[in-house]
């Protein structure tokens, strides 16, 4: 295992009542590498899930590196799947614009250029996806808000579709 990327890590309140312990960053902070407190972390999560929507399908179907998604080709469905995400999003009450998560999307593909997603490294070695918690999550969440996600969709069966097919051979 190697550890390749340095993002921060974020920890916030999901509630009133979680909005007293700011301490915890601290004691965090102490402790693992560089932790800062979010007010905001379900906004924070719903950018983290974008990104990941629109980079690990992507580069587990197509067998790819992360930096192989700033090719011409996949800025529509990139595009797509953050249009569909933003929608959501904005159902569930966060706030965000389609065009933030792009521009974080694509910061993250050129600080991860070289690097193959977990969602790649797992359909190439066979292994279950996290696909249920991540494009998954966004697919349940639209179809309780009455939102089309059909490109969020289409990538999840795709993915499913290869997961069973593993069991089948």
């Amino acid at each position: 295992m190697s550890h390749t990327g340095f993002g921060q890590t974020q920890v916030g309140p999901f509630n009133a009542l979680g909005a007293r312990c700011d301490f915890i960053a601290d004691v965090f902070n102490h402790a693992l590498a560089p932790v800062t407190w979010n007010p905001e972390i379900q906004q924070a999560l719903w950018r983290k899930l974008a990104v990941n929507c629109a980079i690990n399908p992507l580069t587990a179907i197509h067998q790819c590196a992360n930096g192989a998604l700033v090719a011409p080709e996949f800025t529509p469905i990139i595009t797509a799947i953050l249009d569909e995400v933003t929608a959501v999003m904005q159902a569930e009450a966060i706030s965000g614009e389609a065009e933030a998560l792009r521009d974080g999307v694509y910061q993250v593909i050129q600080a991860t250029a070289a690097n193959l997603s977990s969602m790649h490294q797992d359909v190439f070695h066979r292994r279950p996806t996290e696909i249920d918690f991540i494009t998954g999550y966004v697919v349940r969440k639209g179809e309780q808000h009455g939102i089309a996600t059909p490109v969020n969709s289409a990538l999840y069966q795709q993915i499913k579709t290869l997961e069973q097919s593993w069991s089948k051979a």
